[in-house]
Order: structure tokens, then C-alpha cells, then sequence
């Protein structure tokens, strides 16, 4: 793990699945589990398939922070962060210029 990372998670445990398998209730049962005993107060469970209803109940039902992030919110937030992406056109934004319509 990268010393930004794990400034980041700062007591915490990041897990990471990248097989299409879902549901992932057991996987997060586990990871839960074996984190509550390190006594983790942060948990990221990042999977590249969307979580299930019953995913999403379990995790907030079990009492303690998790923070569930699926294939969409890990692309989206690689966007937003300029990780592993690079820009592809740009726009240029004008706006009128009042100047011009004022009569001398």
C-alpha cells in the first residue's frame, strides 16, 4: 500500500475484489470479522461488479462504518481524481462580453 494510502485509511483496512461475483454478503461478513479484531475504525470494500440489495442491507445494518464501492463509483472517482485517465477534448466555456454593446 502506498504511504497515501494509508495516511488515507488512518486505522483502517481497504479490501479489494476484482472477480465478478456477486453477492458479496459472505466476502463482507469476512472482511468485517477478521477487521474487527485489529480493531479497524475505517473499511472500504471495493468490488468491480455492482453490490446487491442484500449487500448494501448487511452493510448498513451491521453497526459499524463500512463503505461499500462498486465498479461505477471506483470509475467515477478515478474520473474525478485524475487516476489512470487522461483527457480527451476540452471545451472552452465563453461568456459575452458587455463592452461590446456599449454605444460611444
Amino acid at each position: 500500500m502506498s504511504p497515501t494510502a494509508a495516511r488515507l485509511l488512518n486505522g483502517g483496512c481497504l479490501h479489494c475484489v476484482a472477480v465478478p461475483k456477486s453477492p458479496y454478503r459472505p466476502g463482507i461478513h469476512k472482511f468485517v470479522g477478521v477487521l474487527h479484531g485489529r480493531r479497524a475504525r475505517k473499511r472500504i470494500f471495493v468490488t468491480i461488479s455492482p453490490f446487491t440489495g442484500e449487500d448494501v442491507d448487511y452493510a448498513d445494518q451491521i453497526g459499524t462504518k463500512i463503505v461499500l464501492v462498486d465498479g461505477c463509483t471506483l470509475a467515477r472517482l478515478m474520473i474525478i481524481h485524475d487516476v489512470g485517465c487522461a483527457p480527451a477534448q476540452t471545451f472552452v466555456v465563453k461568456t459575452l462580453d458587455s463592452d461590446y454593446f456599449i454605444e460611444e
